[in-house]
């Protein structure tokens, strides 16, 4: 009898043993899933992340090149306006001139 209680003995702490691997395999699992959706939920978060960045960047892009136009339009301009100046500034030099050789005529 003392045999078949050794015996029960024995598999009861095998049992146990088994019971307590399970248990602490049960949970690393547990927590390699919970870990694994807050990997997922991040590389979503990072993905829409991505998506606003390159969204940010195409206004970015379309701003700058706004901006170069509207450079280059004010150069143009500029220089219209300098073209314009000196026009105006010889025409008077002119009329100047003309006045001068008028007045040395009297």
């Amino acid at each position: 009898m003392d045999e078949n209680r050794n015996l029960g003995e024995k598999y009861t702490q095998k049992i146990n043993k088994i019971r307590s691997v399970i248990f602490n395999h049960y949970h690393l699992l547990i927590n390699a899933i919970q870990k694994n959706q807050s990997l997922q939920q991040q590389a979503e978060n990072q993905t829409t992340q991505i998506g606003e960045l390159e969204k940010n960047i195409h206004e970015l892009v379309v701003i700058h090149t706004n901006l170069q136009s509207k450079k280059g339009n004010l150069i143009n301009e500029q220089n219209n306006n300098r073209f314009q100046f000196q026009e105006k500034r010889e025409k008077q030099l002119r009329i100047i001139d003309n006045l001068l050789e008028q007045n040395s005529n009297i």
